[in-house]
């Protein structure tokens, strides 16, 4: 099943039982993992997989580009950018390694619009992240859920969408990779580095 947050997964659960859940998570949605459904889904053994660690591509989007609507959430960007700059980690490599570096999460989704695209998140997802401040959080529906933000802005969405409904999709899990094709076929298995380069090839 695919939801937009724990309120939602708490009211299925009720009634259906799921053998995997998908979710939207970042470093600054932290609600999964605040409201212990984390986990829980782990602890009924329910495969978690992460969507929207880009939060619909605003994280990835220089300050001054940030559309004039979500002006309101100036201190949240400031610390956001600041941590970005004490960290030496690009926007990419921030997201992607807090994701990764989630417990019990087995798969993080997002969509790629070609090869170069691809490489550049597997070398930004390799390595170490750095525990952001605990300040760096938010809990407003406005900004987290992707309804709201669709009201709120064009131009990060649309590159959002480039991630989450383009041909490919890379799903990533520490050091492994699966490459899917547009209908979910495997295009090949084994180690990350091995893809690659038959890919490249």
């Amino acid at each position: 099943v695919s939801v937009y947050g724990p309120a939602e997964i708490e009211e299925l659960c009720r009634t259906y039982r799921f053998d995997l859940v998908q979710a939207p998570a970042s470093i600054l949605d932290r609600r999964l993992l605040n409201s212990g459904w984390v986990a829980r889904l782990a602890s009924q053994g329910v495969e978690l997989h992460l969507r929207s660690v880009f939060l619909q591509g605003l994280l990835l989007m220089p300050r001054t580009e940030l559309p004039p609507g979500f002006a309101r959430w100036d201190p949240l960007w400031d610390i956001w950018h600041s941590h970005l700059r004490d960290s030496g980690q690009s926007a990419l490599q921030a997201c992607l390694r807090y994701a990764v570096a989630m417990p019990n999460v087995h798969r993080i989704v997002v969509g790629v619009d070609g090869l170069t695209h691809l490489q550049e998140i597997l070398q930004a997802a390799a390595g170490d992240g750095l525990t952001p401040p605990s300040s760096l959080h938010a809990d407003d529906d406005d900004l987290l859920n992707p309804r709201s933000l669709h009201q709120e802005h064009g131009s990060a969405r649309e590159r959002e969408e480039r991630h989450e409904h383009s041909q490919s999709a890379a799903r990533l899990r520490h050091a492994e990779l699966d490459i899917v094709d547009e209908d979910g076929i495997p295009l090949r298995d084994g180690r990350l580095s091995e893809r690659l380069e038959c890919e490249c090839a």
